[in-house]
């Protein structure tokens, strides 16, 4: 008789189903003792024989409990055999009581337990032997009597074991067939699962391989300009005979390019690894201060005032060097995206927990709200707004922080970003990569 195989959770659940049928073995064992001392005058009187193996069946059962309640590890190959040695009790006990000389018996009702123990655990062919012997063992008694007593009997003492046969029958069938059609539709939903979690898989590595290959391109397309730029410009430097001033332009313009090259691999680089965050006593008040007056020219060329909001002292235990990179990437996008002559207004401040917030509120391009969680997606390129890497970059890095960098639409057409540092190291999210 073998049961099928289980994993961790249903080699518990079989745990707990035996340690309920002992507990039905137990109450059944007891419950027709007591009645028999109640109704000796119809059942006949509680034997020392009948009593002394119903007591050696009520030990056995409280040690296959103790056993069931101490080990809560219990292999497949152990509760086979618990199984079986609990059946087989119940058996020998109804057996053992059906050869007693009494005028009435209702032992057999013992055998309820084992019919219903084989048809949740057995497959149909051993719980149909279980309710076989079951069967037999109520005919059995019904021999006894009647080898005991002449041969003389009653006609309704042949009804009664026939019923009772074919109420054992009956359920074992229904019980079996019912907690069977479960194990199909669980090993159903089982394979279903399996099969879903297959196709995750799947659809995972496909949506990684097309988000790789839209990134490839999209730094193709990125690179292709600059190089297509410098490799002019020094065709035209070998070629021709320039000026000193023509010559120092074109070489300018090399070196422009190529710092947007170098630019561009750096932020790449960025994104694609998982930022290592060294921490640091900062103050991150000169941090911003620093990364505005860096951008100060490049706000400059297109008219645009930088206002600077921020405590002396802003203290945060931080990587100081890459906060400042992620908010030298906010405040470049907000440089880009504004219309000219107009003002970018940045502040910092400590927040009630102790951590650090930083707010760039800059007039740009009119977005929906659908539009906004794009905003940090590398290399978009909508008819509202274009991104490249650095909006990525300085939301992961902050995110390696344990803190968060939303945007918040503002009236007048205008946005702020949002960026939090928490005052305590937590465990935080692995960047998310679009």
């Amino acid at each position: 008789m073998k049961l099928s195989s289980w994993h961790a959770s249903d080699l518990e659940n079989s745990r707990l189903q035996e340690i309920v049928f002992c507990l039905l073995n137990l109450f059944v064992i007891v419950a027709l003792v007591f009645a028999n001392y109640l109704l000796a005058g119809f059942w006949g009187p509680v034997t020392p024989f009948l009593f002394g193996i119903m007591l050696a069946g009520c030990v056995s059962h409280l040690l296959l409990l103790r056993w069931l309640l101490r080990r809560k590890d219990a292999s497949e190959r152990w509760l086979q055999r618990i199984t079986a040695v609990s059946i087989f009790i119940s058996t020998l006990l109804t057996f053992a009581a059906s050869t007693t000389n009494r005028d009435d018996s209702q032992y057999y009702i013992i055998m309820a337990v084992p019919v219903l123990q084989a048809a949740f655990r057995y497959s149909f062919l051993p719980a149909l032997a279980v309710v076989l012997v079951a069967d037999f063992l109520n005919f059995f008694w019904l021999y006894q009597y009647i080898h005991l007593h002449s041969g003389t009997i009653d006609v309704d003492e042949y009804v009664e074991a026939s019923t009772i046969c074919f109420i054992y029958t009956v359920t074992g069938l229904v019980v079996w067939l019912l907690v069977n059609n479960l194990r199909r539709k669980e090993a159903f939903l089982a394979d279903s699962l399996d099969q879903l979690t297959r196709t995750r898989s799947h659809l995972l590595e496909e949506e990684k391989l097309g988000v790789v290959g839209r990134l490839s391109t999209a730094i193709a397309n990125q690179i292709r300009s600059p190089l297509v730029l410098i490799s002019s410009s020094l065709s035209v430097i070998r070629s021709q005979k320039l000026s000193p001033s023509e010559r120092d332009s074109l070489l300018d313009s090399v070196l422009q390019e190529s710092a947007r090259l170098e630019s561009l691999v750096s932020d790449f680089v960025s994104y694609s690894q998982p930022p290592r965050i060294i921490r640091a006593s900062a103050n991150l008040a000169d941090s911003l201060r620093a990364v505005v007056s860096s951008a100060s020219q490049s706000a400059a060329s297109r008219s645009i005032r930088l206002s600077v909001t921020a405590p002396a002292e802003l203290p945060a235990l931080v990587d100081e060097p890459k906060t400042r990179s992620a908010l030298a990437h906010i405040l470049a996008h907000a440089i880009e995206h504004s219309p000219a002559s107009n003002t970018i207004y940045l502040r910092a401040e400590s927040r009630p927990d102790g951590g650090v917030k930083f707010l760039v509120d800059h007039a740009g391009p009119s977005l929906s709200p659908a539009d906004l969680p794009d905003l940090f997606d590398p290399f978009v390129d909508s008819d509202s707004f274009r991104t490249g890497l650095g909006l990525a970059v300085a939301r992961n890095i902050f995110r390696a922080h344990g803190g968060e960098i939303l945007v918040i639409p503002a009236p007048d057409s205008r946005f702020c970003f949002s960026a939090e540092l928490p005052a305590v190291p937590a465990a935080v999210p692995a960047p998310v990569r679009a």
